[in-house]
């Protein structure tokens, strides 16, 4: 079930350890590395990058986000695979996070801003090869949340359906809030992001 502005960082449908949860980026590191390379990342790379080497991720997240909320599906696909899953960055939140929580809230993020930048080019390939979540990472997940996300999965990697039609049905499944929410989540939340320790070199 999705997140509400009050159990925000709390409640999860996923709930697997941070370096298997994020492997749907990790794991997919060549492409990760060629995306950054082709310069194909948040606006003003070059400066984002320097703000990230010296742990000023808020500030990138504050820069990025301005132009993710618009709904620009590059910049929110960015988020995903270059920030959350590449640089460790974890958006802002409502809660302390724990080492556990943190795990969870930044899959959820990653999954969340993936969906919504689904008309990318590297998103909806992803999405097309793999869907949300493989099995394997669906350890903790709840019999009903995996019967969703299965659906999802299944959805996405049919070429007779639409992103659109497979985005639509993560809200209805409640895997993801609405885009609308989920602006709403972010720009009301009192914690900043913060990036995991380890992961703002290059």
């Amino acid at each position: 079930m999705y997140l509400t502005l009050t159990t925000l960082s709390r409640r999860f449908v996923v709930n697997t350890i941070l370096s298997v949860s994020l492997s749907m980026g990790i794991l997919q590191c060549s492409s990760v590395i060629a995306l950054a390379d082709q310069g194909k990342s948040p606006p003003r790379n070059d400066e984002l990058k320097k703000m990230l080497d010296s742990g000023r991720c808020d500030q990138v997240w504050q820069e990025v986000w301005k132009v993710a909320r618009t709904g620009n599906s590059e910049t929110l696909a960015s988020i995903a695979l270059l920030l959350i899953a590449y640089r460790g960055l974890v958006p802002p939140s409502y809660f302390s996070l724990s080492k556990s929580a943190v795990a969870e809230y930044s899959v959820n993020n990653f999954v969340a801003l993936i969906l919504y930048g689904r008309n990318d080019e590297d998103a909806s390939q992803m999405l097309r090869r793999s869907g949300i979540l493989d099995d394997d990472q669906m350890n903790s997940v709840s019999a009903d949340d995996i019967k969703h996300i299965r659906e999802v999965n299944k959805c996405f990697k049919s070429k007779e359906n639409t992103l659109d039609l497979c985005f639509d049905k993560a809200i209805k499944l409640k895997i993801i809030p609405s885009f609308e929410q989920y602006i709403a989540l972010m720009d009301r939340a009192p914690r900043p992001a913060f990036c995991l320790p380890g992961k703002n070199g290059p």
